[in-house]
């Protein structure tokens, strides 16, 4: 009967960058950006609406002073 030897060489790896919890600083760093992030795409959607609105909103003020102009020459008779 033959004996063998094994060699078996273990070694650990630490991570450097622990996925740990992020400190209160990096959590608050987070959050403003997050609600600038929020804040800019709500003032882009508000100024898309608005120039959506725009030329209906435009056509409803022409009608109605054409309406009131009728109205006020029709009083007057």
């Amino acid at each position: 009967m033959d004996y063998s030897t094994v060699s078996l060489y273990l070694t650990e790896e630490t991570a450097t960058d622990a996925p740990g919890e992020p400190s209160l600083g990096e959590r608050i760093g987070n959050a403003l950006s997050d609600a600038f992030s929020i804040s800019a795409d709500l003032l882009e959607n508000v100024l898309v609406f608005v120039v959506v609105i725009l030329p209906y909103a435009a056509i409803i003020t022409v009608t109605v002073l054409i309406v009131r102009a009728i109205n006020k020459r029709r009083k007057r008779k």
